[in-house]
């Protein structure tokens, strides 16, 4: 299991009142230790990514990308879903120096996960420009688009290198 710390806000991806549902939104959210903020990290089933499983409820679902018209597109949000549509749920994990990850679809690359402003998000909360909201947008390197990565024992992952992350070993 791990934890992704955003390095602009210093707060915490996290599913909604750990609603285990389709749909939940996906917000950041004050680091609680909680399972809300737990993923398990599994190779896709296409082998081109990673799917990032909520560990809420059943673990059934995982980090989805609401698609406009089919297609994972700048300002779209971010949810659970079950895990049933590679476009909208398979990711790269890619480093941006030894602390940080952008987290980018593999579907559309030029995107990257990203949270809005400081406080924390909420259910209900879903556009690019709600307080705490977790969307993807255009990548352009800010603070608001790099992840932490941490273990259940909440040390930092960190990387000696530039590159995608593809050995399967964290």
């Amino acid at each position: 299991m791990y934890s992704f710390k955003n390095a602009g806000s210093a707060l915490y991806l996290d599913v909604c009142g750990g609603t285990d549902a389709d749909n939940n939104n996906v917000a950041q959210y004050k680091g609680n230790s909680t399972v809300s903020q737990d993923f398990k990290l599994e190779k896709s089933s296409t082998g081109n990514g990673y799917i990032l499983r909520a560990q809420v409820g059943g673990k059934t679902r995982v980090l989805d990308i609401y698609k406009t018209n089919g297609r994972v597109e700048n300002g779209n949000n971010v949810q659970i879903y079950r895990n049933v549509d590679p476009i909208a749920q398979e990711w790269l994990i890619i480093p941006v120096n030894s602390a940080n990850y952008k987290i980018v679809p593999r579907s559309n690359p030029a995107l990257a996960l990203t949270s809005y402003g400081s406080s924390n998000g909420s259910a209900s909360g879903k556009s690019t420009t709600s307080a705490g909201n977790v969307f993807v947008s255009t990548y352009t390197g800010d603070k608001n688009q790099l992840w932490q990565i941490y273990k259940p024992d909440r040390t930092q992952v960190k990387n000696d290198y530039i590159g995608n992350i593809n050995s399967n070993t964290y």
